[in-house]
């Protein structure tokens, strides 16, 4: 996850703010498993195998750690990944509830999927 943080800024400024994180414990280093089950599960009910599965590792391992998780998305594979091409209205209204992914990672793992709006509203 760091290296994702990483790559998205300034390495120097990366490196300055990542330590002082950490000291003020406000990232912390977490154990991450595989979650074989969870994912067959979820491949099952249209999860893409590809690397999104990263972020479900993780949120799971919060989970474990923390008691629930939330994981913030936009993307369709996170909520319900066969409706990917609906229109917008039906998109809309999977984004705020819904969708066998988000209810399956709610119910066997303590993930929540929120979108952007939904998150910086709770």
């Amino acid at each position: 996850m760091l290296q994702e943080w990483r790559d998205v800024v300034s390495p120097e400024w990366f490196d300055a703010w990542i330590p002082e994180m950490f000291r003020e414990e406000r990232v912390v280093e977490i154990s991450v498993k595989t979650e074989h089950a969870l994912r067959k599960r979820l491949v099952g009910i249209g999860f893409p195998k590809g690397k999104d599965w990263w972020y479900v590792k993780v949120a799971c391992a919060v989970s474990n750690s923390y008691q629930s998780s939330i994981l913030v998305s936009e993307d369709l594979d996170f909520i319900e990944p066969r409706e990917k091409l609906s229109g917008s209205r039906r998109r809309g209204r999977l984004l705020r509830g819904g969708g066998r992914v988000r209810r399956e990672l709610r119910r066997c793992a303590e993930v929540d999927v929120m979108c952007v709006e939904d998150a910086l509203r709770s």
